[in-house]
């Protein structure tokens, strides 16, 4: 029986697993909430395509709305919400390949990394098994791999209108935000965060990495207060521009969701963007 038992659930993995691969180019997207989708992010970086990536983008959320289309191909997003750059250098420290250029998002640097985020993705042995085994990664739980086939059968297509909250929910957001960028409570955060991400850096260069710094628009209104002006300057000192390349905030202003996170054509309009300062200073990078 328990043989019998065993069989079975062979001959169905081995179905499931036949399935995924006829089904792989339509299986995106297929984490159930923000901390599954960074799982799989995650995952796929370090095992699949982000391993090819020749040019690797780590922020928070704010870079994860970048326009992945309007990126020469190579470029792989590793940006995740409610997360940071140090999550994504942790990350990039283990994987395997590294890739010749890392570009990192200023505007969040100050988050520190979440333990628990990285020991899920790096567990001393799973991380390993997942290498070997790929039906257990978060990417391939039957629920998530529904909703992708579902969605893609739906035809749902990326929407580019701009969405923002309702007026008086968005003020509040804005106001929130220029109240946690004035304040003093984030400045004892500032060397230990900085001394990370200088460390990280060395490292990367030590292995013939090139790094590009740039930050991500946010609400005009804010971009000059104490906190944004204090991690310029630090990224000013600690990473001067004769060494490293920057692509700095654009000037025109950019219509936010909320303050913080841009979207639909104003997400667009800043990949181009970006796509077009990359093509100035680093215009290798843009030869498809």
């Amino acid at each position: 029986m328990i043989r019998k038992s065993l069989l079975t659930a062979f001959i169905l993995l081995v179905l499931y697993w036949a399935f995924i691969l006829i089904n792989a180019d339509r299986i995106t997207r297929t984490g159930q909430n923000q901390y599954a989708r960074n799982l799989v992010s995650a995952e796929e970086y370090l095992y699949e395509n982000g391993q090819k990536a020749h040019t690797l983008i780590l922020g928070s959320s704010m870079s994860s709305r970048l326009v992945m289309d309007s990126l020469p191909k190579g470029f792989y997003n590793l940006s995740m919400s409610g997360l940071s750059v140090h999550d994504g250098l942790q990350l990039l420290e283990k994987a395997k390949q590294k890739p010749r250029v890392v570009m990192i998002e200023m505007n969040i640097v100050l988050r520190e990394a979440n333990q628990s985020f990285d020991e899920d993705v790096l567990h001393p042995i799973l991380y390993h098994v997942r290498e070997y085994i790929p039906l257990i990664r978060k990417k391939y739980q039957p629920l998530g791999v529904l909703k992708a086939l579902y969605r893609d059968r739906m035809s749902v297509s990326q929407d580019y209108t701009l969405f923002t909250l309702p007026k008086e929910v968005y003020e509040s957001e804005v106001k929130r935000l220029i109240n946690e960028f004035s304040s003093a409570e984030q400045i004892p955060k500032i060397k230990p965060r900085f001394l990370a991400l200088k460390q990280a850096v060395q490292r990367l260069r030590a292995s013939g990495v090139q790094v590009i710094f740039f930050e991500m628009p946010f609400h005009q209104a804010a971009t000059q207060l104490k906190i944004p002006r204090l991690i310029r300057s630090n990224f000013s000192l600690l990473f001067p521009s004769r060494e490293y390349t920057y692509v700095n905030r654009p000037s025109e202003v950019y219509q936010t969701t909320d303050g913080v996170h841009l979207a639909g054509v104003e997400a667009r309009r800043y990949t181009c963007y970006l796509r077009n300062e990359l093509r100035k200073k680093k215009p290798e990078l843009c030869m498809e």
